[in-house]
């Protein structure tokens, strides 16, 4: 396929992107003393020999186009590292998002999900084209019943069917089935942004094969981070509560506690989730008025680097904020934004991704790569006193 990126490629992206993130073990180093768990996580000495026991995973798309390959290694402290790379240059950006999560053991889930399908009378798809991202980020197992496409959620096994007319499935935010590559857009200027991202990334990558302190320290140089503390990153409860969970987490941040089953009756969400215009309303109702929510929408005129400009302003003020992508939505407490010699900027956003359900997923996305799924955007703000 034309637009495939080579195994190769996609290595040298992953090693890397742990460039922009890993804090170099020396005090000097340091660039997030919000955190004082980000060492811990992110600290040099964790990474001395992640590279040895690497391995990859293949996720398709709905119609068997390889979307992502994701390069899994175990840190020394237990935890998960994946960073998910693009397999397509279509996607814009050869670094979808890099986090450190306790694992989620996706082999036992893909068996589970086998096994239900096959119980329930469906017939799963073989090899590896059978685990698909059916609506980012959600994984599912494809499978066939008289002719028919369904997905089975690899977390709750929630059977969907994949070719539904996108007419029946409801607003845009809602649980649906969807191809990442329907939103692809012109296919040079993708292979452009993302030819231009690797040639950043391959720079990084032989700075710091000279001196890995060196490379980082000459990064942090022109590197402009900030995350917010005190977030809190809470699974959501069902397989429809993604929006629920994410208004948990942001009402938290600001010293209010409510249940997810209180959140869901403000917001009047449904089983196929919450409608976008049914949530700022709810956030100031929860909040008896002490705060202020703005509901804004993406449209084809939009500029999106005064959107990104936005959304750090958000984090600046100390205001986390909500996502909405296509059937799903997540919370953002950070950004990290990188210049480099060359005058390309690179920039990523800290995800609080209550998907799986029960467990959820801290990540760091890459905007070139948001840009392109993302719906709306619900600022949430003190009330302002007058």
């Amino acid at each position: 396929m034309a637009n495939e990126v080579p195994l190769a490629t996609a290595e040298e992206a992953a090693e890397a992107s742990l460039l922009y993130f890993i804090e170099p073990d020396k005090a000097a180093g340091a660039f997030d003393p919000s955190s004082p768990h980000y060492p811990s996580l992110w600290g040099h000495s964790n990474f001395q020999q992640i590279e040895v026991n690497k391995q990859v995973q293949e996720i398709y798309d709905i119609d068997g186009v390889m979307l992502f390959r994701d390069f899994i290694s175990t840190t020394p402290n237990g935890l998960e590292l994946r960073r998910r790379t693009a397999a397509t240059t279509l996607l814009d950006t050869p670094i979808i998002s890099v986090g450190i999560n306790p694992a989620l053991s996706w082999d036992d889930r893909i068996t589970a999900a086998r096994e239900h399908a096959e119980r329930e009378g469906f017939h799963p798809v073989g090899g590896p084209k059978s685990v698909v991202c059916y609506s980012y980020p959600k994984l599912g197992l494809l499978c066939h019943s008289d002719n028919r496409r369904w997905v089975f959620d690899l977390s709750d096994r929630t059977r969907l069917e994949v070719d539904r007319p996108l007419e029946e499935a409801g607003p845009t935010e809602l649980r649906s089935v969807n191809s990442l590559l329907s939103s692809a857009s012109d296919e040079s200027r993708d292979k452009d942004k993302f030819d231009s991202s690797m040639r950043e990334l391959r720079a990084a990558r032989t700075n710091s094969l000279i001196s890995l302190e060196s490379g980082i320290s000459t990064l942090r140089e022109s590197q402009e981070i900030q995350i917010l503390p005190r977030i809190t990153l809470v699974g959501q409860d069902n397989d429809h509560f993604c929006a629920v969970a994410s208004a948990k987490m942001i009402l938290a941040f600001h010293g209010i506690e409510k249940s997810q089953s209180q959140i869901a009756a403000a917001m009047n969400t449904g089983k196929d989730g919450t409608p976008s215009v049914n949530q700022p309303p709810a956030y100031e109702i929860l909040s008896n008025n002490a705060l202020e929510a703005k509901l804004e929408s993406r449209s084809e005129t939009s500029d999106f680097d005064n959107i990104f400009d936005d959304m750090k302003q958000n984090i600046i003020s100390g205001h986390p904020f909500k996502m909405g992508i296509f059937g799903h939505a997540y919370a953002i407490g950070g950004y990290n934004i990188a210049h480099s010699s060359s005058g390309t900027i690179t920039k990523f956003l800290k995800v609080y991704d209550p998907e799986p359900e029960k467990e959820g997923t801290i990540r760091w996305e890459d905007w070139n790569f948001i840009e392109k799924i993302f719906k709306n955007v619900i600022s949430v703000r003190k009330t302002a006193i007058v």
